[in-house]
C-alpha cells in the first residue's frame, strides 16, 4: 500500500502512522476481519472523519506473520523510531492487540514512554483516543485479556502438537534429513539419503572429527541428487539425533513466555522420546558407539546465563568476534580473542548510545525502555579498544 498525502481545508497537515499487524502470513487474503488490509480501510474511514488527521501525510507501518508478544517487528519499531525522532505526530491502530499483545510493554508505551514525545495514539476499536482520554482500567483489563488469550491458545496448540506427535504424527516444522513426510504426516525413510546418513555414522565411529566427514562428504559427491553442501553443523546435528536409531522425538523446542513469546531449545534431558523401529536408519548399537567417539555436551543445552542487552549487536573491531559477558553475571563485555586489548562495561556503552542519538536525531533524553531503543535504533555496533563506531538501521534515516 503507498503512502498518500493530503492536505486539509485550514491548512493543517502532520503525519499519521496508520499500524497493522496480522499473526501469520496473510498473502492477497480479505476474507479477515483482521486482515491488513481490513485494518487499514478501517484506519482510514476513521481518518477521514476526524478534522485533526484528515488533511495530513499518511503513512503505513505493516507486520505480516508477526507475533504481538514481543517488540522484535520491524514496521513497529520503524514507527516507534519516527515517534521518538519527532516525524510522527499521530498512531492508529484497529486495537491495542495490533500494538502489543504483553500487557506490561504496552502500558510501559501508553503510560510511560509515548506521553514524552507529541504523538496522539489512537485504538478504534478501545474507543481510545490519548487526546481526548487517559490510559484507564478499562484499558488496562482488555490488553491483560489479549495477553492471557494469546497464552490460553499457545497452550492449546502446544498440547494439540504433543497429541498429533504421540499418534507418530510429525508435527514439528523441519523434517530431519534423510526422511520425509507421507500423506498422513508421518515419517518415512527416504532411501538415497539414508545411505548417506549410515556413511556420516561409519567415519564417526572410525574417529573422524565433523569438519573431516563433512570435508570428505563434500569431496566424494555425497551430496546426493540434490547436490547438499555439507557443514560441519549439519553432521553433528545428524550424529545426535536419535530419530535415526529408530525414534518419535519432540518436544525439542518450547515457546515460553518472557517479556513476550519466544521460542527455546528445551535440554535434551526434556525431550520426549517413543520408540518406532520403522524409522532406523542405523541400529541403536551403532547410535550408542557414536556417543562414545563424540560426547554429547555437559551442558546438555542448557544456557549459560541471561544475554546481555548488546547480545547480537557488539563486535570486535580487530578481529569480528561478537563481544560476550566477562564472565556470568558480569557488566563487562569483552572479546574471547583478547580480553585486555577489548573491553567496555555495558552501561558505559549504552550511556555512548544514547548520547550519540539524542545529539544525531535532535532528540531529548530518550527515556524509553533501553531494548526497545537498541532495537530499533542500532543495527551494530563495533568496538576497537577506545575506538567506538555506532552504526545505525536504515529504517531511522527513511522514517
Amino acid at each position: 500500500m503507498s503512502n498518500t498525502q493530503t492536505r486539509s481545508e485550514d491548512g493543517e497537515s502532520g503525519v499519521t502512522a496508520v499500524y497493522c499487524r496480522v499473526s501469520k502470513k496473510s498473502g492477497n487474503s480479505r476474507e479477515s476481519g483482521d486482515s491488513l488490509a481490513n485494518q487499514a480501510e478501517l484506519a482510514m474511514r476513521w481518518i477521514g472523519q476526524d478534522a485533526g488527521l484528515r488533511g495530513g501525510e499518511i503513512r503505513y507501518f505493516q507486520d505480516d506473520g508477526y507475533t504481538g508478544t514481543n517488540m522484535k517487528r520491524p514496521a513497529v519499531q520503524k514507527a516507534l523510531a519516527g515517534i521518538f525522532c519527532g516525524k510522527i505526530q499521530a498512531l492508529v491502530v484497529k486495537d491495542f492487540s495490533r500494538l502489543s499483545r504483553n500487557h506490561l510493554q504496552l502500558s510501559e508505551l501508553l503510560e510511560l514512554i509515548l506521553p514524552g514525545y507529541p504523538v496522539r495514539v489512537i485504538s478504534i476499536a478501545d474507543g481510545y483516543d490519548s487526546a481526548r482520554s487517559s490510559y484507564n482500567m478499562d484499558s488496562a483489563i482488555k490488553n491483560l485479556f489479549y495477553e492471557y488469550y494469546c497464552r490460553d491458545i499457545s497452550h492449546k496448540t502446544r498440547e494439540a502438537l504433543y497429541g498429533k506427535s504421540r499418534e507418530g504424527i510429525y508435527a514439528a516444522g523441519r523434517v530431519p534429513y534423510g526422511y520425509r513426510r507421507d500423506r498422513q504426516g508421518r515419517l518415512e525413510i527416504v532411501e538415497e539419503e539414508a545411505l548417506l546418513v549410515r556413511k556420516i555414522y561409519e567415519l564417526s565411529c572410525q574417529g573422524e572429527s565433523c569438519p573431516s566427514i563433512a570435508a570428505y562428504m563434500n569431496q566424494s559427491g555425497g551430496g546426493g541428487t540434490n547436490r547438499r553442501v555439507w557443514q560441519a553443523a549439519a553432521v553433528w546435528r545428524i550424529l545426535h539425533d536419535p530419530v535415526y536409531a529408530g525414534n518419535d522425538v519432540w518436544h525439542r523446542y518450547e515457546n515460553r513466555y518472557r517479556d513476550g513469546f519466544i521460542t527455546e531449545s528445551v535440554p535434551r534431558s526434556g525431550w520426549y522420546l517413543q520408540k518406532n523401529k520403522r524409522l532406523a536408519v542405523i541400529s541403536p548399537e551403532i547410535y550408542m558407539e557414536n556417543k562414545r567417539c563424540h560426547p554429547f555436551p555437559t551442558a546438555d543445552g542448557h544456557k549459560k546465563g541471561p544475554r546481555h542487552i548488546f547480545h547480537g549487536l557488539t563486535k570486535c573491531g580487530w578481529c569480528g568476534r561478537a563481544l560476550c559477558r566477562a564472565e556470568k553475571g558480569s557488566d563487562l563485555l569483552v572479546c574471547k580473542t583478547d580480553r585486555q586489548k577489548n573491553k567496555i562495561s555495558c552501561d558505559r556503552l549504552l550511556q555512548i548510545c544514547k548520547r550519540v542519538f539524542t545529539r544525531r536525531l535532535e532528540m531529548g533524553d530518550l527515556e524509553i525502555n533501553e531494548e526497545i531503543f537498541l532495537r530499533i535504533f542500532i543495527s551494530k555496533i563495533v568496538v576497537k579498544g577506545g575506538e567506538i563506531r555506532i552504526c545505525a538501521k536504515v529504517t531511522v534515516a527513511n522514517t
